[in-house]
C-alpha cells in the first residue's frame, strides 16, 4: 500500500509540473508604462522570446525556460561577459592643497577629453550637489565635507571616489566589456502567480533601480 501511495504522488506531481508548463505558454504583455511595447513569449520546446522596449530603446532576447517550485526559471541564449577591465585607468593623482577636486578626464583609450560627464557628490547616501566637466574634460568639486564622489557618463563606467589625501585625479574611463543595454537572463527567477508572470529584478530600463514588472497573460 506504501508503495502505491508513493507511486500515485509521483504521478500526482509529475501530471502537475506537465499541466503547469501548459499553462504558462503563451504570450505576455507588460503593464509597465515605459515598456509597453514588450513582449514575453513562451513555446512549448522551453524556448522563449522576449521583445523588450525601453523607451525608445529596443530589442530581443532569445533563451530556454523551465519550472521549478512554481518559479519561471530563463537562461538566455546571449550571457553577459565577466568584466575584468576594472572602472577606470587612474593616469596621475596627486595633493594640490588647493580649495577643489580636480578631475581631468578621458575618453576610452585615451583619445579626447570628456567633456559633459556629471559629478555628484554624496552624503548618507543621497546626492548633495552636481557638478559638470567643461570642454577641456575638466571637472572641479569644492572641498566640503562628504562621504563619496561618483563620476558617470552615458555608456562608460561609473567611477566613485573617497575623500582622501590627493586633489588632484587624471582619470580615463573604462567602457562596459558587454552591452549593458540588453536583456540578459542567468537563472532568472519570474514568479507565477494565476495568469501573471512577475519579476522583481534588474532590468535595461531601470537604471540600475530594483523594478517590479508584471507580465499579463494574453488569452
Amino acid at each position: 500500500m506504501k508503495h502505491i501511495t508513493i507511486i500515485l504522488l509521483f504521478i500526482y506531481f509529475f501530471s502537475s509540473c506537465i499541466n503547469k508548463r501548459k499553462y504558462i505558454q503563451g504570450c505576455y504583455k507588460t503593464e509597465t508604462k515605459f515598456e509597453l511595447g514588450s513582449w514575453f513569449c513562451i513555446e512549448n520546446d522551453s524556448v522563449f522570446s522576449f521583445t523588450w522596449q525601453c523607451g525608445l530603446i529596443t530589442g530581443k532576447t532569445k533563451g530556454k525556460w523551465k519550472v521549478k517550485n512554481n518559479k519561471l526559471i530563463l537562461n538566455s541564449e546571449l550571457q553577459p561577459i565577466i568584466d575584468t577591465t576594472g572602472d577606470y585607468k587612474l593616469k596621475d593623482k596627486k595633493n594640490t592643497n588647493s580649495d577643489y577636486w580636480t578631475f581631468e578626464l578621458f575618453t576610452p583609450y585615451n583619445k579626447t577629453k570628456l567633456e559633459g560627464a556629471n559629478g555628484y557628490t554624496y552624503i548618507d547616501g543621497k546626492i548633495k550637489n552636481s557638478y559638470i566637466s567643461d570642454n577641456e574634460g575638466i571637472l572641479i568639486i569644492p572641498k566640503n565635507p562628504i562621504d563619496s564622489i561618483i563620476i558617470s557618463y552615458i555608456g562608460l563606467k561609473e567611477i566613485t571616489i573617497k575623500p582622501d589625501i590627493y586633489d588632484f585625479y587624471s582619470i580615463m574611463m573604462n567602457e562596459y566589456s558587454y552591452d549593458i543595454m540588453y536583456e540578459f537572463f542567468t537563472k532568472t527567477k519570474w514568479i507565477i502567480r494565476r495568469n501573471y508572470l512577475i519579476s522583481r529584478g534588474f532590468n535595461v530600463c531601470n537604471f540600475g533601480k530594483k523594478l517590479k514588472r508584471y507580465k499579463n497573460k494574453i488569452q
